[in-house]
């Protein structure tokens, strides 16, 4: 560390371990200021006819006036020339400032722009990004006016000095740890603080952090995302991706700026002995971030919200939430949304399997072409109830998120009433008759239907929330056929009523029927590509990738005829183009079967033998069998041999066609 001694203006510097007591000093740069460069050699540079020397020599003053040796200013303890390009100097120093201030015996801040105590909230030094550091290190403050005169210390002027800053008295006092605090209450403090290059704003921080990384002067508002990644290796405090920002391009998971805190100061970590289950570490990568946190679906396909191990203070029962975009709708690529706001939510009136933890992916930035607005989706205008009208953007934002609220109302409500809001998809009627506290969601229906089944095969997003937003609904009841809401939803190709189900963890999503089909079966045999993808998306579809008849979604594409997700399917390197299900049917003879030459042909380009066969029966055979000379055809041209009575009777029906 290099000082500065007081008496001769000369620097020396001290190995670690060695350093004698010393002052420091908290200002803000004003024209010509004194460089290490200067002190060099003072006698033959005009070091002293610059105006920042009055400041050095005051500074200087002070200190020795109390019986200081040393003292350590930025300005002139720091070599900052250019043969020192490499910036290491600048880098240590950085990286050790918040530490040298809080080992100085004392630190004067200068307030070089007021006189009295009473102009303190208005004066420059507030309004800077290193003085953050400044004020929150050192043990012992004294603050000084223009003319070096004592405004008081930082005990006297607690009170003054949290009101500006929103910093707490026992922050400010040394009586609380940095580390008790949430980091996005720290990011607050650091809200509308400036600096004279971009990338302070973030190494201005480091200190208060707690963490070090290399400085890289150029690299703009990358500084602010790196400082955050840096922090999210030191510490699992889910706060700090609790920011709000105005702006409309924002669709990741760190904040730009320390701005972006501005409404964050009363985010605090959940009260002692609050527990959550165990997370997975976070990890930053080329892909993005990647943590796990609770999910909770909204009413709107895709839309949900992260909730987060943080409160704000005076609503310590809630929890903050940041609303969220399922990128793909396979709950792994995910992105920021709505960023203009968070969202409140009491766990304590859902059950957990409603809000399971998942694995996440943010990306990094926003990519080209993807730009969205900052909110482009609107629940049901009948969830009034619960939704807050948002006049100004003329939109509807959950402010808190709850479940529909019950009246006291007690009455008799008719299950047909309820059944029949379902079916003429009534979200209001349902939403007034779920209100009642005797209600149940669970009746039955013919052949043991239930609500959420006939909501899930009619596809209503807004009729299936209201139901799944209930504490007591069974999401995978079956029916008398073995039947869930899930396979209606999957059969019906209901993306969006399919994406909610999979949401929750209280659904068996490779459920069998009594016909032995799964919700993949049923998307397989219509030829939904994307909800295919989705379902085989979820790993435990993966691992149970046969329904109960042994049968692969393959195995239902082929025999559909089922062209593009047949294509789909074969360009996965897990999936067996040639392998039979529990009867002994393989997908090409499945095809040839039904007369799907084109499958077929796919099937042969991607390796499936031409002799393939089905308990002994070949793929060309069950083609003549019924009839289909096109697939015949096909399997001619790719090398299948017939035999002598299959040829003659091809080539017959082959000269009469």
């Amino acid at each position: 560390m290099r000082l500065l001694h007081t008496l001769t203006f000369e620097t020396r510097t001290f190995p670690d371990g060695e350093t004698p007591p010393y002052a420091i000093l908290s200002h803000t740069w004003e024209e010509e200021e004194v460089t290490y460069a200067d002190l060099q050699d003072l006698q033959g540079t005009h070091a002293t006819e610059k105006k920042g020397f009055e400041k050095i020599r005051s500074s200087c003053y002070t200190a020795n006036t109390n019986g200081f040796d040393y003292i350590w200013i930025d300005t002139c303890c720091i070599d900052k020339t250019s043969r020192n390009a490499d910036l290491t100097e600048i880098v240590g120093a950085i990286n050790s400032m918040y530490r040298w201030y809080g080992e100085a015996t004392i630190c004067y801040a200068y307030l070089a722009d007021i006189v009295s105590r009473d102009e303190m909230e208005g004066s420059r030094w507030f309004t800077r990004g290193w003085t953050l550091q400044e004020l929150i290190a050192p043990r012992n403050m004294v603050f000084l006016n223009k003319h070096w005169k004592v405004l008081g210390t930082k005990s006297e002027l607690r009170n003054e000095i949290s009101k500006r800053t929103r910093i707490p008295i026992d922050i400010l006092m040394g009586k609380m740890d940095l580390e008790q605090t949430s980091v996005a209450q720290r990011m607050a403090w650091a809200v509308g603080r400036q600096t004279s290059r971009m990338e302070d704003r973030a190494y201005s921080l480091l200190g208060i952090f707690g963490v070090n990384m290399p400085l890289l002067y150029g690299e703009g508002q990358m500084a602010f995302i790196r400082l955050q990644e840096e922090i999210m290796k030191a510490t699992e405090d889910e706060s700090l991706f609790a920011w709000t920002s105005r702006s409309d391009i924002h669709n990741r998971l760190l904040a730009a700026s320390p701005d972006d805190f501005n409404e964050s100061s009363d985010v605090i970590r959940k009260p002692e002995g609050y527990s959550m289950t165990p997370k997975s570490p976070w990890d930053v990568s080329n892909r993005g971030v990647r943590l796990e946190l609770p999910f909770l679906a909204t009413s709107e396909c895709g839309i949900g919200l992260a909730i987060l191990n943080c409160t704000r203070r005076g609503k310590e029962s809630q929890s903050v939430a940041i609303y969220i975009r399922d990128i793909f709708l396979t709950f792994e690529r995910f992105q920021r949304i709505d960023c203009k706001r968070l969202a409140l939510v009491d766990l304590s009136l859902f059950r957990p399997n409603q809000y399971p933890s998942r694995l996440m992916t943010f990306q990094h930035q926003r990519v080209a072409g993807a730009r969205m607005p900052d909110l482009n989706w609107k629940p049901c205008p009948d969830l009034s109830l619960y939704l807050q009208l948002n006049a100004r953007s003329e939109v509807l934002s959950m402010e808190v998120v709850a479940p529909i609220p019950q009246s006291p109302r007690l009455k008799f409500i008719d299950h047909k009433r309820l059944l029949h809001a379902v079916e003429t998809e009534n979200a209001g009627q349902l939403l007034d008759l779920l209100s009642y506290v005797n209600v149940k969601v669970n009746p039955t229906y013919n052949e043991g239907r239930t609500l959420l089944s006939y909501a899930a095969e009619k596809g209503n997003m807004e009729i299936a929330w209201l139901l799944l937003s209930r504490r007591d609904i069974r999401a995978d009841k079956e029916d008398d056929q073995g039947r869930t809401p899930l396979s209606y939803a999957a059969e019906a190709g209901h993306i969006n009523i399919v994406w909610l189900l999979l949401s929750r963890s209280d659904v068996n999503v490779s459920s069998n029927d009594a016909s032995g089909s799964t919700p993949l079966s049923y998307a397989a045999r219509s030829g939904n590509v994307p909800l295919t993808k989705i379902l085989l998306s979820q790993s435990e579809i993966r691992r149970h990738i046969k329904d109960g008849n042994g049968r692969t979604p393959l195995s239902h594409a082929a025999e559909c005829g089922r062209h593009d997700l047949v294509r789909m399917l074969l360009d996965m390197s897990d999936i067996d183009a040639d392998e039979p299900c529990k009867s002994g049917q393989t997908p090409i003879c499945l095809a040839a079967a039904n007369g799907h030459a084109n499958i077929v042909d796919l099937l042969i380009t991607h390796g499936v033998d031409v002799y393939s066969s089905s308990n002994g029966i070949s793929a060309a055979k069950l083609a003549a069998d019924h009839g289909h000379l096109e697939v015949e055809n096909v399997l001619i041209k790719r090398g299948a041999y017939l035999p002598p009575d299959l040829a003659r009777v091809h080539a017959l029906r082959d000269f009469f066609l």
